[in-house]
């Protein structure tokens, strides 16, 4: 996500929400794109001793402290981390040697899938994917994108985890595939094209997914984690401010403490993928900033 004129949790225990807004013109509200969480609530109460939960982009962002989080709080969960920098991978298989199976692989080439489908051979079965993997690349405006950047947007954020998911479809059953998206509803942002078309494309991966596939087999869900204190939003920092106009709000809410903390961002998804009924999981377009469904998760991360 880059900015939106969102009521964002504090940094760090996200206590609470700030009263100010971030001043942009292409600011959302959103809270007013409400969902019917309905009977959310109830809980999915299948057991299995043995989930596998497999996590794209592991290595960093949300999609290793997701991994840190499952793993320290779910002694039933075996994770596959897939990441493209095998000394964070590392790092993490080392923290916990008999709960991850780490795999270094490129997701944006057909060889890199094939390698972790290789890889992935010996189960059976997948209970969850996540994909967390993703780049923010090119931060170009329109006139200065070349081609081989921008394929390589779509690739990463686009073709990975359509193809990934393709692959493995004979390893669903009562599965469940949680996408991340940047907003519910996709914005044009000056000097990124490159990453709203493609998270417009990763969002209509989504909906065809989930048109095609019966919940019983495979749900689909698609969740906004907010603005997250991650190495992408470090990154969209580093930016050319000629090239991306909004890097002053984006900066100044860094400054401001308003990001959310990864840790805050992985109770919500944990929840989302554990706990929540399967047909809501797949219904809604989850967004961490509606108030209607914190007191479910949120209880759990605050003492």
């Amino acid at each position: 996500m880059l900015a939106d004129d969102v009521t964002i949790f504090e940094k760090g225990r996200g206590e609470g929400f700030v009263d100010d807004y971030a001043n942009h013109h292409k600011l959302v509200d959103f809270f007013s794109h409400t969902i019917n969480i309905g009977q959310v609530l109830s809980v999915n109460k299948e057991k299995d001793m043995s989930k596998i939960i497999v996590i794209t982009g592991a290595g960093s962002g949300i999609g290793l402290q997701l991994s840190k989080t499952l793993l320290l709080n779910e002694l039933s969960i075996q994770v596959i981390a897939i990441g493209r920098r095998g000394n964070r991978l590392s790092q993490l298989q080392e923290l916990f040697p008999k709960k991850v199976l780490t795999i270094e692989a490129d997701l944006a080439s057909p060889e890199g899938r094939k390698e972790v489908i290789s890889t992935l051979s010996k189960y059976s079965h997948i209970d969850y994917l996540v994909h967390a993997a993703a780049t923010i690349h090119p931060l170009n405006s329109i006139k200065n994108v070349k081609l081989d950047d921008w394929r390589q947007s779509q690739q990463i954020n686009v073709e990975a985890p359509f193809f990934l998911t393709q692959l493995l479809l004979s390893k669903f059953n009562n599965s469940r595939v949680l996408f991340i998206t940047s907003e519910t509803i996709i914005h044009p942002v000056s000097g990124a094209s490159s990453y709203c078309v493609s998270k417009a494309g990763q969002q209509m991966v989504y909906e065809c997914f989930k048109t095609e596939f019966p919940v019983n087999q495979v749900a689909f869900g698609l969740v906004s984690p907010g603005m997250v204190d991650t190495p992408m939003q470090e990154q969209i920092r580093q930016a050319d401010p000629n090239e991306l106009p909004m890097i002053e709000t984006i900066s100044q809410l860094f400054k401001e403490n308003k990001l959310l903390a990864p840790s805050l961002v992985a109770d919500f998804l944990k929840w989302l993928l554990l706990t929540v009924n399967v047909n809501e999981f797949s219904q809604n377009m989850w967004d961490i900033y509606d108030v209607k469904h914190h007191s479910y998760w949120r209880n759990k991360n605050e003492n």
